[in-house]
């Protein structure tokens, strides 16, 4: 059986994301919040690029990142 892929919205520091990962079933596509630190934090904790986005530009999220920016 396949692993089943997720996006992760509203992500804090990862604790529900890294059971997920544990499980081995979970493959973590992308994440975003919109706290820096928190952000920080889930990328050490799940190995996710932290990528930050600059005002007024479009977000990107691609796969095996952590945005953090407020992709409304």
């Amino acid at each position: 059986m396949g692993k089943y892929r997720l996006v992760s919205l509203f992500s804090g520091a990862g604790g529900l994301d890294l059971g997920f990962k544990q499980t081995v079933r979970y493959e973590i596509l992308f994440a975003n919040d919109i706290f820096k630190h928190a952000s920080l934090i889930y990328s050490k904790n799940l190995g996710l690029k932290l990528t930050r986005c600059k005002k007024g530009e479009r977000a990107e999220a691609s796969k095996g990142t952590v945005l953090v920016c407020d992709v409304e």
